[in-house]
């Protein structure tokens, strides 16, 4: 059986199956950025010689603002639909998503969230989640208006949370003093730079990891922005405190090191740099 939804002039715009099994029963069709100002039409047309029903709801998305380092936003959708949460951002800003406090009804559903650009289109696939967890943005291309789209599945209603923040920043020396990375931001990342110099030797060493778990990462990224190594850390067992090997950097100039907490954990952990121990022998 079909939904046939056609635009002002005739056309088609979309379709969409319905039925009486599994995910046919319910479901919904996004009709996204309308292409005209006029009377659509949707044409249910059963399948050769079925009978039955069907009930038909149309629904506006959801709206709501979020603020990079403001207070969380509770988002809830009926069944079918979707969320449209706005955000004003610079070109470069680097920002954190955290998904928290996810329940769907029927109980264990999901939500995908896509973030789109100033221009509609698509900076960041989150991908789906049943649970909450955090989607890292690539840095704003552009100065505008950003969309957080929250799409629930099939009919499912759902509730959450959305968190927005900037990164978290600092600069580590050779030998300084550790700088610990704190957040109680659901999705927060931490990004602390260095100068290095080509062939030289050093040890990121970590210490009092108190993130749940032990899958929260640490990247370590080359001044080109490739990706130089990484590390797992949290609050069990040997994550809690260890260091990585930079050996023999390859290049001169600014490293990146990017903390990315695992899901919706929050903590804390303290980063030092420091340099390879030297010294001389003699026969």
């Amino acid at each position: 059986n079909m939904l046939y939804i056609y635009k002002p002039d005739g056309t088609q715009l979309s379709y969409a199956y319905f039925g009486n099994s599994g995910s046919y029963v319910a479901s919904a069709v996004d009709l996204i950025n309308l292409p005209a100002t006029g009377t659509y039409t949707v044409f249910v047309d059963p399948y050769q010689a079925n009978v039955g029903q069907v009930s038909l709801q149309l629904l506006a998305d959801a709206t709501g603002g979020l603020t990079a380092d403001g207070s969380s936003m509770s988002a809830t959708l009926s069944a079918g639909q979707n969320g449209d949460y706005t955000f004003s951002g610079t070109a470069g800003q680097r920002l954190g998503l955290g998904i928290g406090s996810l329940a769907t009804t029927p109980a264990g559903g999901s939500v995908a969230v896509t973030v789109y650009g100033p221009t509609g289109t698509t900076l960041v696939s989150c991908g789906g989640y049943s649970a909450p967890g955090n989607c890292n943005l690539p840095a704003l291309p552009a100065a505008g208006t950003y969309t957080v789209k929250v799409e629930p599945p099939n009919a499912s209603a759902a509730s959450l949370t959305l968190t927005l923040s900037n990164d978290v920043t600092g600069v580590l020396t050779v030998g300084g003093a550790a700088q610990t990375f704190s957040t109680a931001r659901v999705g927060q990342n931490g990004r602390y730079t260095f100068s290095g110099t080509a062939g030289q030797n050093l040890s990121l060493a970590w210490s009092g990891a108190t993130f749940p778990g032990s899958s929260n990462m640490l990247y370590i990224y080359k001044p080109d922005g490739t990706q130089l190594s990484y590390a797992y850390f949290g609050n069990s067992g040997s994550y809690v405190a260890s260091a990585v090997d930079l050996i023999n950097l390859p290049a001169t100039g600014t490293y990146t090191v990017f903390v990315d907490p695992y899901q919706a954990n929050v903590g804390q952990v303290s980063l030092q740099l420091l340099a390879d121990a030297t010294g001389g022998l003699t026969a």
